[in-house]
């Protein structure tokens, strides 16, 4: 857990202080214009959405295969770019031809009513090859077991790049098409600077390299495998992003449709605050499963699987406590809260999903990377179809709730279907006692802070939000972290806050 926890808790840091940048432009920036944040929004989403049919799961046979090329990585990374640029040509030609007969059908099945899949649909096939590129640059880093830095270019950037378009928009009186050309300009910053970055770090190998050579049996299993990651690349996009493109698309005024994309997405972003401690380890114990799992070191994947459960929950639990009991006075904050405040529930369903994808770990990394990997794509096929089901019934009756409730719905189904066949196959799980003393711990301290006084404590929107975050952040505190802590619950934790401390002169 060492490389995992440095590089985790570096890289959360810098997480949260894109999400300190977020919440201030969802407080000020975003509710100048709803509709611009969902267009950004509903374009990338769509982008991700049709990524894997161009990328056709290249990068997921990096990400598993490159421990057994380390003495030629060069020359595979070298593959892996002719395979990736041939692919994204194929796909751009198919794709071109289909477009229009493609966004008929979706309108004709009531998915794209109002017909923006085909207002911006020439738009995507650029951002899918800037995607493309940033991925590459990712998987360099992520595989070297490098993710703040990348973290601070993309992630950093981001938060700072989108609502200062999102002001010159509104102040400038900008139309659309500007607009969505300032939007490309966001990769031409970031992928200069992970290319750069790359090169210094010396993951780039492709100087000198030899041609790969694959031997048959490797050529076969690796073929094997690309057909099915390519499967669960295109099912995982359909369970995961298809709400926002939904909610943006399923109301039959377009403009609303995207002020709800807009709405939805910003309460995501809430939501997307409690998973920042789980997306740094996960990125970082992704490559350490694949060697794990490829050498055969089934017990050292169980120990990893359930102190990165128990981590996780811990982290995760903390957090929603929080942005809960502070929902409503986070958004007062804006004269657009009574907008923003319709999502608290959307944040609610988010946020339960988010808690039991993080209690559930490691068991994606450990099913794809194991020889059971082709069960994963029955899994994310069933996630991708019940999603889609649910949003069309759900949407136009309750809105962007409904996509929430999806969500919730499909993603349980999903997290328990992985836990149990892995259980079955493999005989590990992530769950121990402590699991049990964490969520009854959480438990005590959800009811304490849900009998704490509500409401407004002060007139002043601000005031009222500082005492009443102190009042909760002591109350989460005492009635969460220190029992967790006074009980050595986890390992890790325990051992990042005596450091702390140590540091501070309040441990010896």
């Amino acid at each position: 857990m060492g490389v995992i926890q440095r590089q985790g808790i570096k890289s959360s840091l810098i997480s949260y202080f894109a999400l300190f940048l977020g919440f201030f432009a969802t407080i000020y920036v975003y509710p100048l214009d709803f509709g611009a944040k969902g267009l950004i929004e509903y374009i990338t989403n769509l982008a991700i959405l049709f990524l894997p049919y161009a990328q056709l799961g290249v990068f997921a046979i990096y990400y598993k295969y490159f421990p057994k090329f380390l003495d030629n990585l060069g020359g595979f990374q070298k593959w892996v770019i002719k395979r990736a640029v041939l692919q994204f040509i194929i796909f751009l030609i198919i794709y071109l031809i289909v477009r229009e007969p493609m966004a008929n059908w979706l309108h004709d099945l009531k998915i794209d009513l109002n017909r923006n899949f085909l207002k911006y649909s020439l738009l995507l096939p650029f951002f899918i090859m800037l995607l493309m590129i940033q991925r590459f640059f990712i998987a360099l880093c992520e595989t070297n077991k490098r993710i703040v830095m990348p973290d601070i270019i993309r992630n950093v950037v981001q938060k700072i790049y989108f609502p200062l378009i999102v002001i010159l928009k509104v102040y400038l009186e900008l139309d659309e098409s500007t607009f969505i050309i300032l939007t490309f300009l966001y990769y031409f910053i970031t992928i200069p600077l992970l290319f750069i970055y790359t090169i210094q770090q010396k993951f780039y190998k492709l100087k000198g390299a030899k041609k790969i050579t694959f031997e048959p049996t490797l050529k076969k299993e690796i073929n094997s495998y690309n057909l099915f990651s390519i499967l669960n690349d295109i099912s995982s996009q359909l369970a995961t992003k298809i709400d926002t493109i939904m909610v943006g698309s399923m109301l039959v005024n377009p403009a609303l449709a995207l002020v709800q994309a807009g709405i939805y997405s910003t309460v995501m972003f809430m939501s997307n605050a409690i998973s920042i401690p789980a997306n740094s380890m996960l990125r970082i114990a992704n490559p350490i499963v694949a060697s794990q799992m490829a050498s055969n070191k089934l017990d050292e994947t169980n120990s990893l699987y359930k102190k990165t459960s128990i981590t996780l929950i811990i982290l995760g639990l903390g957090m929603f406590f929080v942005i809960w009991s502070l929902f409503e006075d986070i958004f007062s904050l804006t004269k657009y809260s009574e907008q923003l405040l319709v999502g608290k529930y959307v944040f609610l369903y988010l946020a339960i999903s988010k808690l039991f994808d993080m209690i559930t770990s490691i068991n994606s990394f450990i099913l794809i990377y194991s020889k059971f990997f082709k069960a994963n794509l029955v899994f994310v096929v069933l996630l991708g179809v019940l999603n889609i089901f649910l949003n069309i019934k759900l949407i136009p009756i309750y809105g962007m709730e409904g996509a929430a409730i999806a969500s919730l719905t499909s993603l349980v189904t999903y997290n328990i279907l992985r836990l149990l066949y892995i259980y079955f196959k493999l005989k590990i799980h992530p769950f121990s006692s402590d699991t049990i003393k964490v969520l009854s711990i959480g438990a005590i301290s959800f009811v304490i802070l849900y009998f704490l006084p509500n409401g407004s404590y002060f007139d002043n929107a601000y005031l009222n939000l500082i005492v009443k975050g102190i009042i909760v952040g002591i109350t989460v505190l005492i009635t969460f972290a220190l029992p967790i802590y006074l009980l050595k619950i986890s390992k890790e934790i325990n051992g990042l806050v005596d450091k702390i401390l140590i540091k501070l002169k309040i441990l010896k």
